[in-house]
């Protein structure tokens, strides 16, 4: 999986998409999502990379946005 390795410009910083930061903001992934190509679908994985699942929700709860899985699991290993 060649694209966790792309490092990122966000909020100042590099990251990797392999490993997340400890808080991001709706602003800072809003400007990371706005660098890869837009026909990308995005999903939801372990640190590792290990399996995936599409997005169920997006849910604004208070000062938070929740990202909830969609719970199939099509290509866990």
């Amino acid at each position: 999986m060649a694209a966790f390795a792309k490092p990122l410009l966000c909020a100042g910083r590099f990251i990797s998409t392999k490993f997340n930061l400890k808080r991001m903001s709706v602003e800072e992934l809003i400007r990371v999502l706005e660098k890869m190509p837009k026909d990308k679908i995005v999903v939801l994985t372990e640190p590792d990379g290990i399996g995936w699942d599409n997005i169920g929700q997006v849910i604004e709860d208070g000062s938070t946005v929740k990202i909830t899985m969609d719970g199939n699991h099509p290509f866990e290993d």
